[in-house]
């Protein structure tokens, strides 16, 4: 994912996170 301008999911926070399982589902 970092090649596409997004950083590790280690450093998302968990409003990230969330936002990208939203997505995703």
């Amino acid at each position: 994912m970092t090649r596409h301008g997004h950083p590790p999911a280690v450093l998302l926070s968990a409003a990230d996170l969330e936002s990208l399982q939203e997505t995703i589902h």
